[in-house]
């Protein structure tokens, strides 16, 4: 079957490209969102600050510099459908001009990490610490990225926690109704989630990190699968250098979800949806 991943991490680790590309065509991936980071302070201490603390042995300021040259790879493959999203998570300043250097070169989507306060779940210390900006300050640079986004019509990929920064997430899909925001990982709540799949034409989520709780909970997962089969996008949360990860999480998916009709629509169908603005969403469905 044809699949498309809507979250995988662009980190080479101790791997190259050539073999990280070989392995990924291997499995029958066809295309991914390839989150870059290719905006990023000089100070590892700041850096580290946005990154899980389990993480941080794996970063530093060379690793991302090497990291960053994937932009000089993607031009020289055609064995896939990528679409190249900038993670923002440390673009503070000369917001506008940062994406529009993207935009002008091919990017399709911006990554979003909105962690105003540390996170104690992800192990990331947030926005505040590593920034000195409060809560107000960081919806404010979190909004102009979206709407300098949307000016260019790319897409957004959302890392929010619903359970804390819900009706900010409603705030943006309703101020930038004409953009398409992926909320990562479910936004951490099915039942929060569901509320603004169903409201918002212009929301996708991804299932991407959830495989260990697809394997306690399968029923539950198909119910809500099924039920919001229009809207969901596989992803991974993988990184590019582990690809055995983006099979697991394949595996786990159709072992969980049998209906190969709703298989091909989280698995590709809604992908390819998500990534053609001008194409309207099925939105025949019921709030859980």
């Amino acid at each position: 079957m044809k699949f498309f991943d809507a979250h995988v991490h662009v980190h080479i680790l101790n791997s190259d490209w050539s073999t990280c590309f070989s392995s990924l065509q291997r499995m029958g991936l066809s295309g991914f969102c390839a989150l870059v980071i290719a905006e990023f302070p000089n100070d590892e201490a700041v850096i580290k600050k946005m990154v899980p603390t389990w993480f941080h042995p794996f970063v530093s300021l060379r690793g991302l510099r090497n990291d960053a040259s994937f932009l000089q790879q993607v031009p020289q493959t055609n064995r896939f459908e990528i679409k190249t999203y900038i993670d923002t998570r440390y673009v503070t300043e000369n917001i506008d001009a940062v994406v529009e250097k993207y935009h002008r070169l091919g990017f399709s989507g911006i990554k979003l990490l909105f962690v105003p306060e540390t996170d104690t779940g992800m192990q990331i210390e947030g926005m505040r610490k590593a920034f000195g900006r409060n809560l107000r300050a960081s919806e404010e640079v979190t909004a102009q990225l979206v709407d300098s986004a949307t000016r260019r019509k790319m897409s957004v990929l959302f890392h929010v926690d619903l359970r804390e920064y819900y009706d900010f997430t409603e705030d943006m899909l309703n101020s930038f109704s004409a953009t398409n925001f992926n909320i990562a990982h479910l936004g951490f709540s099915r039942r929060m989630v569901s509320g603004l799949l169903y409201r918002h034409e212009n929301c996708y989520s991804d299932i991407s990190s959830l495989s260990p709780f697809m394997k306690k909970q399968p029923e539950a997962y198909l119910d809500f699968i099924t039920r919001y089969q229009d809207r969901l996008l596989f992803g991974s949360d993988a990184i590019i250098a582990n690809p055995e990860h983006i099979k697991d999480a394949k595996l786990t998916f159709q072992n969980v979800v049998a209906d190969t009709t709703v298989c091909a629509k989280v698995m590709a169908t809604n992908y390819l949806r998500f990534h053609q603005t001008d194409t309207p969403p099925c939105v025949d469905r019921k709030e859980m």
